[in-house]
């Protein structure tokens, strides 16, 4: 008869990680044979998970592969990772879906893994029987860098700290092959590729990223279009914080604000709207900090408002002309032409007042 094991979860990995690469103590408690010092997996046990809203580590000691909802689905777990032999996250989580299951890059638990499950009440880990026939590798594989982001490789063992970020590209159309990479300053600090999410017929990555600060560092995102080999880079950050699970498969993190690299010359964008009534946004670049001048002409060459005086900073700038001119009356009705100028340019654009 197979035993059932009452230990808590966190000593069962202790016990596991001495089995992994090396002789096992002799302990008939976990499956160890008095005689021979030999560890035999057993068919399935039982481990009491007493943890409320914690992280719980487990080994897997079992004699054959099983998928994680297979081997944890009688547990009341949030979100499951995988853990290497020296107690630190391998690449691989799962999130538990409720009547869906559980899916992510962590599809398979295997014998003489160790894992980390937080739960969300008290609960028991209950393996179940297997049928006999070993299950494939279908696990999150390694991301393969392009030349063009060979620069994003990392080493996840040189860090403490864990989390994961459901993200999924919002600003334009992904595909297959695409990566997204996780950062600190310029460091790399988590990369997964674009993967299929069928429970709502989507899209999105899941990221495990590392940290050796426990609260505090800001994470950034960017994009590797592999069609276009191509690198975006987004405004969006994270504060990443020990054990972080940020969203899921129905709620990913999105990235849809695209840094624009710093402009390289002046330039005035088209007014918008335009026809307007009563304003219109006027946009433009600038390349180095300077004197720069924005002013509104009525089609005889007059003067009607200066929106922009003064000295700016290198970068994107917007103004809201509000329809008046510079002694605050409603201009009326027809075409006017808006003027920039900076250091040994001038552009002019025309725009419509329709009332």
């Amino acid at each position: 008869d197979d035993d059932e094991d009452g230990s808590s979860g966190t000593n069962f990995w202790q016990q596991i990680k001495l089995f992994e690469g090396a002789a096992p103590p002799q302990d008939t408690t976990h499956g160890g044979n008095e005689d021979t010092g030999t560890f035999t997996p057993k068919k399935y046990m039982m481990v009491d998970i007493m943890t409320t809203g914690g992280n719980d580590r487990f080994g897997y000691g079992l004699y054959a592969n099983n998928s994680t909802g297979g081997a944890v689905n009688r547990s009341t777990g949030d979100w499951c990772q995988r853990r290497d032999p020296n107690g630190r996250t391998d690449s691989g989580t799962s999130t538990n879906y409720g009547d869906y299951g559980w899916y992510g890059g962590l599809a398979t638990l295997f014998p003489g893994n160790g894992y980390t499950l937080k739960m969300n009440g008290p609960g028991e880990l209950i393996y179940p029987e297997f049928d006999g026939l070993a299950r494939l590798d279908e696990n999150k594989q390694e991301v393969v860098l392009s030349e063009k982001i060979s620069d994003w490789d990392f080493q996840y063992g040189d860090y403490e700290f864990i989390g994961t970020i459901h993200t999924s590209i919002d600003s334009r159309v992904d595909f297959n092959g695409d990566v997204v990479g996780v950062f600190v300053d310029d460091e790399c600090r988590g990369i997964a590729e674009r993967m299929y999410f069928p429970f709502n017929d989507s899209y999105f990555y899941i990221i495990q990223v590392y940290s050796n600060v426990a609260d505090g560092e800001e994470m950034t995102f960017k994009y590797y279009d592999s069609t276009h080999d191509e690198v975006v880079e987004y405004t969006e950050s994270i504060e990443f914080t020990p054990n972080m699970v940020f969203g899921d498969g129905f709620n990913t993190f999105g990235l849809s604000r695209e840094a624009l690299p710093a402009p390289e010359e002046y330039n005035l964008s088209d007014a918008y709207p335009n026809p307007f009534n009563p304003t219109t946004t006027l946009s433009f670049s600038v390349p180095t900090e300077g004197v720069v001048s924005l002013n509104i002409y009525d089609m005889t060459g007059r003067l009607v408002s200066t929106l922009v005086d003064g000295n700016l900073e290198q970068g994107y700038h917007s103004i809201i002309w509000n329809g008046m001119d510079s002694n605050g009356h409603a201009v009326s009705s027809g075409m006017y032409i808006y003027s920039l100028k900076g250091e040994g340019v001038s552009i002019t654009k025309k725009m419509v007042m329709m009332k």
